[in-house]
């Protein structure tokens, strides 16, 4: 084989070896939506402590408010049986009348935390929903990308099996020159086009040409403006 046809194979062999493992590379877990589920996780779990919280208040409260009932039903029996004097009479209303109040505070307040449970709870099956359905599509972005992932890697394998059978073909001191440029040259070997470099777009002398496109040996010939190795 030719060692200029040679030297360009395995640098087509290169270019695709590296086109696939960028987009095996690309193919790494989205940050942003990884981000996003932790996030929703945090602010659920946050929601159901307080909305367990709120209810532990809310049931503690109504038991408070069943202890105000029962006792002014039974200041209300000593009120009205008729054994109390005067002053006492007096003193017990006294006393009714602030468990009342108490009472109608209480009331309100189970009332407020009543509605505070339903705001959360609204929030937290809002945000179980929102939660679930971003689990399912990050689950299916991972197994697609996971697909993806093997199939760019069976694509590899065969490429590097192939790059390994193409650089025997590439004589030793030629293959050792090539693997130097492409350490610093993106890429390293390029097309002579219509007398233009194909790497760095340089036009080359015709004399220059000539000697490429002819020489006996096959070997291709350093770009005189940026060191690409070309080839006709």
């Amino acid at each position: 084989m030719d060692p200029r046809e040679a030297l360009w194979n395995l640098h087509l062999l290169d270019v695709a070896i590296a086109e696939r493992q960028a987009a095996a590379d690309a193919l790494a877990v989205d940050p942003t939506t990884a981000a996003r589920l932790a996030d929703l996780r945090q602010r659920l779990d946050s929601l159901r402590s307080r909305a367990r919280q709120v209810r532990s208040a809310q049931q503690a409260a109504e038991l408070q408010l069943q202890s105000l009932r029962d006792k002014r039903r039974r200041l209300e029996q000593e009120l009205y049986n008729g054994r109390l004097n005067p002053r006492e009479l007096v003193n017990l209303q006294r006393e009714l009348d602030a468990l009342a109040r108490q009472h109608a505070e209480l009331e309100n307040w189970i009332l407020e935390q009543m509605e505070e449970a339903e705001s959360v709870e609204r929030e937290l099956e809002q945000l179980d929903s929102e939660l679930r359905e971003l689990e399912a599509a990050y689950e299916a972005a991972v197994q697609d990308r996971a697909a993806r992932s093997r199939a760019l890697e069976a694509e590899l394998a065969v490429l590097r099996q192939r790059r390994e059978a193409q650089a025997a073909c590439v004589d030793a001191a030629l293959l050792e020159r090539y693997e130097r440029l492409r350490g610093r040259l993106h890429p390293p070997v390029a097309k002579l086009l219509g007398g233009v470099c194909g790497g760095c777009h340089v036009s080359l002398a015709p004399a220059f040409q000539e000697r490429l496109r002819s020489a006996d040996d096959g070997q291709p010939m350093a770009c005189p403006a940026c060191g690409r190795l070309l080839v006709p």
